[in-house]
């Protein structure tokens, strides 16, 4: 089996990155692995045994055309017989799967990494509209649909008129057992309560309402600080609210660090999405033992019970935000009970030989 990868993370072009080491564990899964990164800038490609990687340079509708006529040379140089097109998304690059399978023939199958169904994924911009009317016009013409949580899962099986067999949850690509190491229980020698979120700062993430949040729990605790790891267009807007509300001393923006250097000495994570797909940052954080918060998106409900591992409000409730950050302030017992409770449910479902079989059985079934 061959597998030609059409994706928009640069990630994979940066030999360093975590993403480029996963993409070597599946091209260890089949005879040859084929990626094209859709980017604004061209990378030097990388040819290391059986994978190649390329960038398709050049703005969003340029390089599509270039990286669909990049796949039709591929395919006539491969042949389609025994070769597995795998999309980013179902969107724009999820077009250029749709056209190789209802043109060229080849096995198409779409990923799923954000909940598009989502009525928040609609009201965030016109582009997001046009999205949801590509997703309807060819998500039915995948192979297989890889979605990355039992939520979009649910939400696509209840919107089209698409076999549950066809649907695959496939939600984690990374080993988290490497986090086991952070949060040993050692007891803090400073008394400061430090939360953290690793995201980026576009407004879908709604860190707005994190830092909301933060100034109502600074009038009972005055002891805490919010560290907010990433970079994003909404940058400047967070500054100016942190500061009209006072907050420069509490809230500090510490742009894109390592997870595991985030992580380590943390005492509470936050996940203030509207929508998410899984969100990987929030399974560091229960592998790494730290108590999580986030909003009822992604993983939340079926692997972060409300409760159990960790606690879940409503998206957008700033009230029910700060109730639950006092509430993991105030209670230690709770707190320890969460993160180990977490740790527990995350690294039960993340064997990573595991996950890399079911990849490798997603990618077959498009064959089948």
């Amino acid at each position: 089996m061959k597998i030609l990868m059409i994706s928009t993370d640069v990630r994979i072009g940066q030999k360093e990155s975590q993403a480029f080491e996963r993409t070597k564990k599946y091209a260890d899964l089949v005879e040859s692995l084929i990626v094209l990164v859709l980017t604004k800038k061209k990378f030097k490609k990388i040819r290391e045994d059986n994978i190649f990687i390329y960038s398709v340079y050049g703005f969003r509708i340029k390089a599509l055309i270039k990286a669909l006529i990049k796949a039709l040379k591929i395919i006539k140089k491969e042949g389609g017989g025994n070769l597995v097109v795998t999309t980013q998304d179902v969107f724009e690059v999820g077009l250029i799967g749709f056209m190789l399978s209802r043109f060229r023939g080849v096995a198409w199958q779409g990923q799923v990494h954000t909940d598009f169904l989502s009525p928040y994924f609609r009201k965030e911009s016109w582009k997001n509209k046009i999205r949801l009317k590509i997703a309807g016009m060819i998500i039915g013409e995948a192979k297989i649909l890889r979605v990355v949580s039992e939520r979009i899962k649910k939400s696509i099986e209840n919107r089209y008129n698409i076999k549950k067999d066809k649907i695959i949850v496939l939600p984690i690509g990374e080993d988290l057992s490497k986090y086991r190491e952070l949060n040993n229980n050692k007891e803090k020698e400073e008394q400061i309560f430090r939360i953290v979120t690793l995201s980026r700062l576009t407004s879908e993430k709604n860190i707005s309402l994190a830092i909301r949040a933060i100034e109502g729990v600074k009038r009972k605790f005055k002891e805490i600080n919010f560290l907010i790891y990433g970079e994003g267009p909404e940058e400047e807007k967070l500054k100016r609210l942190r500061d009209e509300l006072n907050l420069e001393e509490e809230v500090r923006f510490e742009g894109w660090q390592d997870s595991k250097k985030v992580l380590n000495g943390a005492d509470l994570f936050l996940l203030t999405s509207n929508y998410e797909g899984f969100s990987l940052a929030v399974a560091e954080a229960m592998a790494a033992k730290v108590p999580v918060i986030m909003t009822e998106v992604g993983l939340a409900g079926w692997i972060l019970k409300d409760g159990v591992s960790g606690l879940t409000v409503p998206v957008a409730n700033r009230i029910k935000l700060e109730e639950a950050i006092k509430k993991i302030i105030q209670e230690k017992k709770l707190r320890k009970e969460l993160a180990l409770r977490g740790r527990e449910m995350i690294l039960k479902m993340n064997n990573f030989e595991d996950y890399l079989n079911r990849y490798k059985i997603a990618m077959e079934k498009c064959l089948v």
